[in-house]
């Protein structure tokens, strides 16, 4: 196993820009695994994850506040994009992700990467013969597979076994799981609240059968209209945000559709 490999060597964990739950609760579980592991972010942690960040008393390091001569290996969770880790310039040590390979992927030595529904599940698989969680840990762990399956809605019966056993162990030690499910709430604040409102403003839709396409733009927030706008009855939305053209312009659309739907 590579991760047993590592030791107490040096290990950055990355995570990508506006990191969200999965991909910080996926650093975590490797960060409490390996002894002298730290978590550099690109950039921003959204919402969720920063205040999960602080319910864990962890500290996020920033990546261009770090050097990276100092590491002697280097661990990207939860994307494999340079899109997603502009800061990796250079070849990395490993991989880890469940997203379908990118079209500008990261150069990487190992690549551990799997079409599941968490990049914290496809951790916790890796990790579950050779390590022995506390309740932070599992709390972690199902924090991030309730954020990123939106509550089960994506989970595979994999999904449901570890997270049977994850919360086994937390009725052992006394947690509520309704006050840990908290954390994998969405919150917005105020100006993205607007963002959201300005961009259900600007919805169009069209009629394709008996299927209805709904598409918009968002100056913010692209990920939460396309998603808002299934919960509501739409069976396919497509937002798309316009990237700055420092980051090489164009634009990024979410895209959700519901379960009816075959694409």
């Amino acid at each position: 196993n590579y991760l047993q490999s590592l030791g107490s060597k040096p290990v950055m964990l990355t995570i990508h820009t506006l990191a969200d739950l999965d991909a910080l609760c996926a650093a975590y579980l490797i960060y409490r695994y390996l002894p002298n592991a730290s978590i550099v972010a690109c950039d921003h942690l959204n919402t969720e994850a920063k205040l999960f960040a602080e319910h864990l008393g962890l500290k996020i390091l920033s990546a261009y506040q770090v050097d990276f001569k100092n590491f002697e290996a280097v661990i990207a969770l939860d994307a494999n994009s340079r899109e997603m880790l502009p800061h990796l310039t250079e070849e990395i040590d490993l991989v880890i992700d469940h997203h379908q390979p990118p079209t500008d992927p990261i150069k990487a030595r190992r690549h551990c990467v799997q079409i599941v529904p968490s990049s914290t599940e496809l951790v916790y698989e890796i990790l579950k013969p050779i390590w022995k969680p506390d309740v932070k840990m599992l709390e972690a762990a199902l924090v991030a597979i309730l954020s990123d399956t939106s509550f089960f809605k994506t989970s595979s019966s994999r999904t449901f076994g570890y997270c049977s056993e994850i919360l086994a162990h937390l009725e052992k030690e006394g947690k509520d799981y309704h006050e840990i499910s908290s954390f994998a709430n969405s919150y917005l604040d105020d100006s993205q609240k607007i963002g959201v409102a300005k961009s259900l403003g600007r919805l169009k839709y069209k009629m394709i059968g008996d299927t209805i396409i709904c598409y918009s733009t968002a100056g913010l927030c692209e990920s939460h209209v396309a998603a808002g706008l299934i919960e509501v009855g739409m069976d396919v939305a497509f937002v798309a945000k316009e990237l700055p053209r420092g980051a090489g312009g164009g634009c990024k659309v979410s895209a959700r559709a519901n379960a009816r739907t075959n694409l």
